[in-house]
């Protein structure tokens, strides 16, 4: 399915804090539900992951050694319009919208940051 990689400010895998294959994952909740989005009809798949980090930084931060991590698919039934923030975009019947949500991920350097990575096969 994909992978969470904590990567540094040189964009390289920070070893302590990734997840390789989400597919591997064990404690992963789905759920799904249609709904009205932008006056449009969709389907909302969520997947929820805990994640428990089994090695400590070796960074300049002191975090605990847990998170969560939500993937939410929006497939479009119909023609729509969506407004996000401050910019609006159309989207078609059959089109897919990905929104990822960390919560409290313990980065190992403030300068870190999160890559996911998506395999999707049709």
């Amino acid at each position: 399915f994909g992978k969470i990689q904590e990567v540094d400010e040189d964009g390289k895998a920070v070893s302590a804090r990734s997840i390789n294959s989400l597919a591997s994952e064990k404690d992963i909740t789905w759920s799904q539900v249609d709904m009205t989005i932008g006056g449009a009809a969709a389907q909302v798949v969520t997947m929820t992951l805990p994640v428990e980090f089994k090695q400590s930084c070796k960074g300049d931060l002191a975090q605990p050694d847990s998170s969560s991590v939500t993937v939410e698919i929006v497939l479009f039934s119909e023609y729509a319009t969506i407004t996000y923030g401050s910019e609006t975009f159309e989207v078609s019947p059959g089109q897919l919208k990905f929104n990822i949500e960390s919560e409290s991920w313990p980065f190992c350097a403030t300068t870190d940051s999160l890559k996911f990575t998506l395999d999707i096969k049709m």
